[in-house]
């Protein structure tokens, strides 16, 4: 396991980076882990994310245009926010283990409340309710990135380091793999919605599975 240089010692306090970088598995060589490990955080990263955003653009359908759009402005009001002035500071004092997971629950609480707005079929509670969760997933939304950004500079550089080789060789190899497996997640996730609207599956039962896989 290399050692811990000052980057990772800010963002993967008390020995996080092992957990999300488990290089030392016996059976297979550094490199193979290494990249095995950002492979599977990609195709992770794709799938969860694919359910959130998913999820957001069927929200007109259960809302209503009014609340939908509020929502929406306030979702990245908040997120723009939170990106310029929050969410670095949160990432560096929590770690990105935990940053990446505090912003896909606040996607998650976004998903189920538009679930609780047809449970309880509209009015003010149900409108605070989305309008709440909407401005903590777009912080959530802003600390999961920064998050995201944080784990594949320090993924890429372990890569470069048991390859022995240029760190912008690693860097471009690792943002391809990020790329690719990222937007073939997030389609993967809305064809398959898709098709499950298309056999009959309610609305809602949809959006329940989207929560639901989050």
């Amino acid at each position: 396991m290399m050692e811990p240089g000052p980057f990772q010692q800010s963002f993967y306090p008390d020995g996080e980076h092992q957990y999300l970088l488990p290089d030392d598995d016996g059976a297979l060589p550094a490199y193979a882990t290494t990249r095995r490990t950002w492979i599977m955080f990609c195709v992770t990263f794709g799938v969860l994310h694919g359910c959130a955003v998913t999820s957001m653009v069927y929200a007109s359908s259960l809302q209503g245009k009014d609340l939908s759009s509020a929502s929406l402005g306030a979702f990245f009001a908040a997120y723009t926010t939170a990106a310029l002035f929050v969410a670095t500071d949160v990432v560096r004092r929590v770690g990105v283990l935990y940053a990446l997971l505090a912003g896909f629950c606040g996607y998650v609480l976004l998903a189920a409340s538009y679930l609780s707005y047809e449970i309880l079929g509209g009015g003010a509670v149900a409108d605070a309710a989305v309008m709440v969760a909407s401005v903590g997933a777009g912080v959530g939304g802003a600390t999961l990135w920064v998050g995201q950004t944080q784990h594949y500079a320090q993924a890429s550089a372990a890569h470069a380091d048991v390859q022995q080789i240029p760190a912008k060789e690693a860097s471009a190899d690792f943002a391809t793999l990020f790329a690719v497996i990222y937007v073939a997640m997030e389609a993967c996730v809305k064809v398959a919605t898709a098709v499950a609207l298309g056999l009959g599956a309610t609305l809602e039962g949809a959006t329940a599975g989207l929560v639901g896989v989050g």
